[in-house]
């Protein structure tokens, strides 16, 4: 532990006096990663201890130009565009993650493009690097060989590191880069001892690869030493093609030399019919090319292959094109394309170039050559080091070169599996709810998700709206409450439950309603995969979601009508109508919460079934319970108190009824609870009318244990007459008497309950009529009346109703 912080504290000091060191140290960790060795140092943001005294000394430093710029900043800009662009699309939830993380990997580009400002420095990065590479490596080593530490090596035998690169694969790969600087240093150092050490470096980092076994790795390093070979050949293809095979002669040498392990394993490459490794390759890239042609402007985000295949994606052009869409991979193949282009014009003037900035230039750009080689069956696109390389060819060319200063400088103007039980997974359902209302709304769509996610698995979709947004400050508010929430993905509410708000347009139907149904269908699809809901059971609550279910995998589609929704002001009604009757067809089962909707869809589809809604009997007959005073909102309030919740709006709302109790009945205090599309002060100010706001549903029973009548005014309209109004049954359950405008399926249901007017004057008779039904005992019987209608019941319907309908025809 002490040895790791030193070494901390010396990467930070140093990145605290100089950028170029403080790089040097940044990439030493990067490469030694001293958090991954010492168990309580492993949450430790290292990354950023080292980064931002780095940052500092970067923009404070005089050695850096600083209005040097390459072309290769406007590609790393679009690049952090396009990735953002593609999380907003495909799972906002994990934009500041991966963002994050693109930026860190950005930053090794950034530091090492500014800091590598002489042919000395660019000397002492590589050193360093092989220097520790070849650290992890003897340390591997020694572990093998002698103290048998078992973190070394993997549960195939093969020879691994510790911590971020306890991957066999991984672990050869960094062997390639020290490998590669080491070579070129020896051929760049100006006597005997320096070679012989160059060589020593390498045959030990070499022995490595061989030791971990990894085919990816042997391939690479055989074509960076067939490279080494060209590079360091005469001029003339004859030379050049000796060289080569004097390489491959030495690399076949070398290989009779290897374990017989990994010889065997080397050889299995041919078994490509059979070999598991090369069929997961295979259709790894299959996969990640189909979702690249699915989404070639986005991709599927960055940091979400795992949520479209167990695979990992084992090639890095692959990679960046599923992720970040075509126009992604362009960025990546920009940058490398940048970097290495300049070398063919040092290539061809080696003659004239300084022979130490000669061996170095070579040597990182077949670093970077082997790297990309590697990617063809790894993963490096988001590694760091791919960055650092980039990094480190933007600054190469902008060194002095010999003669070579002017013609070179003028490049740079420019899994997981769910974790389930099985037996578990056979007993419970993944549902996806597609609600008509936003999570929070204590409607009938929150009550069912919360009861069901006590078993199963639910995603709760919030509305994506029935009209474009008004100019209203309640508009506005609700924008960038959704917003707000969009951005978080979908989020963990409770136990099994999981709620997504989607980025919806609202202004289709229209020229964009391809585009808006393309956007939603894609959120809903990438939160499902990062959820692992396995083929659930949707239940539509509007008919506005059909058209972003098209390519939704579901078991079932249940249509679930609580509300007559072509009938609510400002929304299309005839298209409303027409993806209603589309919808109820369509739909594996149609579940109605009113008679009159059970009537209109049991006409359309056969497995039409009515479910009346359910109460939450428990807490609203809390209000029963004996209270020690009431609520402060009603303190001081004259009786009787007259109460009504729900959401205030003129699509329920009859308020001249409202107006003509509180002026005839001046001693009676109305008390209005609820979300509000009405502006108080847009009612006339009437001193007996009381509007409190939303209430938590929690706080409803103390409202209704001190009002005296709970009122149902409701307009007569077709929205109303198709309604099953929720409060009716709450304010049965907490005792209330009730008084209702005359609503068909509460005549049907609670007639014998509830007291029922057809206009303003016999309302205001049935209120005082009411107010002599409030005894203790009266309002026990209410309660005792709908005990049986909890919520529970309703589900259990609706559950049995799926389950029939999974294999509906």
């Amino acid at each position: 532990m002490i040895g790791s912080l030193a070494f901390l504290v010396s990467c930070f000091l140093l990145a605290a006096l100089s950028p170029f060191w403080g790089y040097v140290g940044l990439l030493g960790n990067t490469i030694f990663r001293v958090q991954d060795r010492e168990p309580s140092m492993a949450g430790w943001p290292v990354f950023s201890i080292l980064f931002l005294p780095l940052l500092v000394t970067t923009v404070r430093a005089y050695d850096v130009p600083p209005k040097l710029k390459y072309r290769q900043d406007a590609i790393a800009w679009l690049f952090v565009a396009i990735v953002a662009a593609g999380l907003l699309v495909n799972n906002p939830g994990a934009l500041p993650r991966e963002m994050l993380g693109l930026v860190a990997c950005l930053s090794y580009y950034y530091f090492a493009s500014r800091a590598v400002t002489s042919r000395r420095k660019l000397s002492i990065l590589l050193a360093s690097v092989a220097l520790l590479v070849l650290v992890a490596g003897a340390e591997s080593l020694s572990a093998f060989y002698f103290s048998g530490d078992p973190r070394f090596l993997n549960h195939h035998g093969r020879l691994q590191g510790v911590g971020y690169w306890d991957n066999p694969n991984q672990f050869g790969n960094l062997m390639l880069l020290g490998i590669a600087f080491a070579v070129g240093l020896t051929l760049a150092a100006g006597n005997v001892a320096a070679r012989l050490a160059g060589c020593a470096a390498v045959l030990v980092m070499a022995w490595v690869v061989v030791l971990s076994m990894s085919r990816t790795c042997a391939v690479t390093l055989a074509i960076m030493a067939v490279l080494f070979g060209i590079t360091n050949a005469r001029n003339g293809i004859a030379a050049k093609l000796l060289a080569a095979a004097a390489t491959a002669a030495l690399l076949g040498l070398a290989l009779s030399l290897a374990p017989a392990d990994f010889r065997e394993r080397l050889y299995s490459i041919q078994e490509r019919g059979t070999d598991p490794s090369y069929l997961g390759r295979t259709e790894a890239w299959r996969i990640g090319s189909e979702l690249a042609l699915a989404s070639p402007l986005t991709g599927v985000g960055k940091g979400q292959w795992s949520n479209h295949h167990d695979l990992a994606p084992h090639n890095t052009l692959v990679h960046v094109a599923a992720e970040t869409g075509f126009a992604g991979l362009a960025c990546y193949l920009a940058l490398l394309s940048l970097g290495l282009w300049p070398y063919l014009r040092l290539y061809r003037a080696r003659g004239r170039v300084d022979r130490s900035y000669w061996h170095l230039a070579t040597a990182v750009v077949i670093a970077t050559i082997g790297l990309q080689i590697y990617g063809l069956f790894g993963v490096e696109a988001w590694a760091p080091i791919s960055y650092f390389l980039f990094g480190l060819l933007a600054a190469l060319f902008t060194l002095p070169a010999a003669h070579q200063e002017r013609s070179v400088s003028k490049v740079r103007a420019g899994d997981q599996p769910s974790g389930r039980d099985p037996r578990q997974a056979r007993a419970a359902r993944d549902f996806v709810f597609l609600s008509s209302d936003d999570w929070g709304w204590k409607t009938s769509k929150y009550h069912l998700a919360t009861r069901l996610a006590r078993h199963n698995r639910v995603l709760f979709v919030s509305s994506i709206g029935f009209r474009p947004p008004d100019v209203s400050a309640r508009d506005a508010r609700r924008i960038v409450a959704k917003l707000a929430s969009f951005l978080d993905g979908p989020r963990q509410v409770r136990d099994n439950l999981h709620v997504l708000t989607p980025l919806a347009l609202p202004f289709a139907p229209g020229p964009i309603e391809g585009l808006n149904r393309r956007l939603v269908g894609i959120q809903l699809r990438r939160a499902i995969e990062r959820l692992d809901l396995r083929a659930p059971c949707v239940l539509a609550f509007s008919q506005n979601w059909l058209p972003h279910l098209e390519e939704l995998q579901r078991s079932s589609l249940i249509y679930y009508c609580v509300d007559e929704h072509s009938a609510f002001s400002r929304v299309d009604r005839q298209r409303f109508q027409a993806l209603d009757d589309r919808m109820a067809r369509a739909a594996d089962a149609v579940v109605c919460a009113s008679h009159r909707l059970y009537e209109k869809n049991a006409a359309r589809n056969a497995n039409t079934h009515l479910v009346p809604h359910g109460v939450d009997w428990s807490l609203f007959a809390s209000a029963l319970d004996a209270s020690p005073g009431p609520p402060s909102e009603l303190k001081g309030l004259q009786r009787p108190i007259l109460l009504f919740f729900g959401h205030i709006s003129d699509d329920w709302v009859d308020l001249r009824l409202l107006e003509h109790i509180a002026r005839e009945q001046p001693e009676w205090s109305i008390v209005l609870v609820g979300r509000s599309a009405i502006e108080p002060r847009a009612f006339p100010q009437l001193a007996n009318v009381h509007w409190l706001g939303e209430r938590d549903i929690e706080s409803l029973p103390a409202l209704c244990r001190e009002a005296d009548v709970g009122l149902v005014p409701f307009v007569d309209s077709e929205l109303t007459r198709a309604s099953h109004p929720l409060k009716v049954l709450e304010y049965l359950a907490a005792g209330l008497p009730v008084v209702s405008t005359e609503i068909p399926e509460i005549r049907r249901l609670y007639s014998d309950q509830v007291r029922l007017a057809s206009d303003p004057r016999e309302f205001v008779a049935q209120c005082e009529a009411a107010l002599g039904e409030g005894s203790s005992d009266d309002r026990q019987r209410r309660s005792a009346n709908v005990r049986d209608q909890d919520w529970e019941r309703t589900v259990e319907s609706l559950l049995a109703i799926v389950e029939k309908s999974d294999d509906h025809p």
